[in-house]
């Protein structure tokens, strides 16, 4: 039983991993589009509006929402895991 908890956990643990990854990514996106933009003497107000910026940005808010959500799953497992060894006890 606990194996399939250990393995579970291990790959929620990859997923996030791999979401981690693609935030980082977005993230670095976001910036260099806005040095773009700002070296193009667009103003702030502008960079916002940048249908590409939004478009990145739209993406990292979601990414950040999926990675917490499988951070949850992974605390609640470990805590289930927890309940299943201390009942034995």
């Amino acid at each position: 039983m606990s194996y399939v908890i250990d393995e579970k956990i291990s790959h929620l643990k990859r997923e996030v991993a791999v979401k981690r990854a693609a935030w980082y990514d977005a993230r670095s996106k976001i910036r260099a589009r806005k040095n773009e933009l700002l070296a193009m003497s667009f103003e702030i107000s502008a960079v916002r509006k940048d249908r590409e910026y939004k478009r990145l940005q739209k993406q990292k808010k979601r990414l950040s929402k999926e990675i917490r959500h499988l951070e949850q799953k992974i605390n609640r497992a470990i805590a289930r895991q927890g309940k299943k060894v201390s009942n034995k006890e």
